[in-house]
């Protein structure tokens, strides 16, 4: 009788645990399809959660974009370049920002010719946005918006591209032979600046110049000298060489077979690996023979901090172009990713200088009271960026820092392009509660740096 009821009690509580399970599992169902596609992101000053406005209605297939679509317009854009006695320091300048903007185009139209498809180039939309999913090697098909802003850089690209290029007219060449930002570059060293703003823009970027030179005087030092013999030095210095040429012989075939041979290009993946590994135990044996000059470094690092300490002055002033100069160069960040403003990942283990570094983003953590710098890398962004935008940095619809997040970010989002940066941040990117803390840390930029 007992083992009788047992078995009625187990059954019992087997049936019970199933009607549980499916209880939860049409509760999960009907929970998760009335909650919206994108996730809420938690804020730090209220901890409590919002939803960012997103959409992304995408065309069927996006239309070849080359010179050849749109070569009327782009003759169209070149014939409003001002004539060049007309040009003022702040011209060229703008001029030069845009020619680095254009740099990804120059780079594809060298290697790819000007009949390429520059749709090419956008890169997937963020995750948030629905990204399509594609197949490997696949196009990402573009929204209007973003065929609109990728025709107006390809005719302001291609503006700049034949009014500074220098072609040899006996190879009736459309490439032309010379790089476009090096010859802005050397007309805005030979150019006078007559405003307050085009004044401090030179002084800020030879004050850039002066800092760069001595941080890799500061850099080439901490490197140290070397300590062993010439001969074994060369024969490591020869076997690294001869395994990065092997390595680029691998990349060169994994290219070609990665969407083809999935096999063949995971073995080529592995190998690429082990030669990395066998590089890095050279590069660590030439290393750790090295030896520092410590009375050059005394020298070297008084010369660096008295370069450093000018560039951070630069910081206190209203002219945007001068502060994103001095900020650019104390970020350390060589790039002309726009979106990437504000916000330094320097590792003293990859590059012991780093800890002699000042940036502005430490400066402003410093003095928020926060814990964790790494934790508000993106909040820092955008903040940097809103305080660029209120000094009067282009932050129109048409500027290169939306034309990033537009097209060429990691991670493109559509809902930027045809905004301006404010509009797309707060509509699209930012919740309401995370705006307070971009908010909060563009204000100490404020206390930090407004003159």
């Amino acid at each position: 009788m007992n083992q009788k009821l047992l078995s009625y009690l187990f059954y019992g509580f087997l049936v019970a645990v199933i009607v549980l399970a499916l209880f939860l599992l049409n509760y999960q169902i009907k929970h998760n399809k009335d909650r919206p596609n994108n996730q809420p992101v938690i804020n730090v000053v209220s901890e409590a959660e919002t939803d960012s406005n997103v959409t992304d209605e995408r065309p069927a297939k996006t239309p070849v974009i080359n010179i050849s679509t749109i070569e009327t317009a782009a003759k169209v854009e070149h014939s409003k370049v001002p004539a060049d006695a007309a040009l003022s320091y702040l011209d060229i300048y703008q001029q030069l920002q845009a020619a680095k903007a254009c740099s990804r185009f120059y780079a594809f139209w060298r290697n790819n010719g000007l009949a390429a498809d520059v749709s090419e180039l956008v890169r997937p939309s963020q995750g948030l946005y629905g990204q399509v999913d594609l197949l490997p090697g696949e196009q990402v098909p573009l929204t209007a918006g973003q065929t609109e802003a990728l025709v107006h850089w390809v005719q302001r690209c291609y503006g700049l591209w034949t009014d500074y290029g220098v072609f040899n007219a006996a190879d009736n060449n459309t490439i032309p032979i010379n790089d476009i930002t090096d010859a802005l570059t050397k007309k805005l060293l030979v150019t006078m600046p007559k405003s307050k703003a085009g004044k401090a823009i030179k002084q800020t970027r030879q004050l850039a110049a002066q800092w760069q030179q001595s941080f890799a005087q500061l850099v080439a030092v901490l490197e140290g000298e070397d300590s062993d013999d010439t001969a074994g030095l060369q024969l490591l210095h020869s076997e690294i060489e001869q395994l990065q040429q092997l390595r680029e012989e691998l990349r060169l075939q994994w290219l070609e077979v990665r969407h083809s041979d999935e096999s063949l290009a995971q073995s080529l993946s592995e190998q690429r690996n082990d030669l990395y590994q066998q590089i890095d135990q050279y590069e660590a044996e030439i290393k750790s023979q090295k030896v520092v000059n410590q009375t050059q470094l005394k020298e070297v690092l008084a010369d660096f901090q008295s370069h450093d300490q000018a560039l951070i002055q630069a910081l206190y002033t209203d002219v945007a172009q001068a502060f994103y100069e001095a900020l650019i160069t104390l970020e350390g960040e060589q790039t002309y990713w726009r979106n990437q403003l504000g916000f330094s990942y320097h590792s003293t283990q990859s590059e012991p200088a780093n800890q002699f570094r000042i940036t502005p983003d430490q400066l402003v953590f410093e003095i928020s009271g926060r814990q964790n710098r790494l934790q508000h890398s993106h909040v820092l962004r955008y903040a940097t960026q809103m305080y660029l935008c209120e000094l009067g940095w282009d932050c129109g619809a048409k500027s290169m820092i939306v034309q990033e997040y537009c097209l060429f970010g990691m991670y493109t989002f559509p809902a930027a392009c045809g905004k301006n940066l404010q509009d797309f941040f707060r509509q699209d990117l930012i919740s309401p509660n995370r705006w307070q803390d971009v908010m909060q840390f563009k204000n100490h930029y404020q206390e930090l740096f407004n003159e």
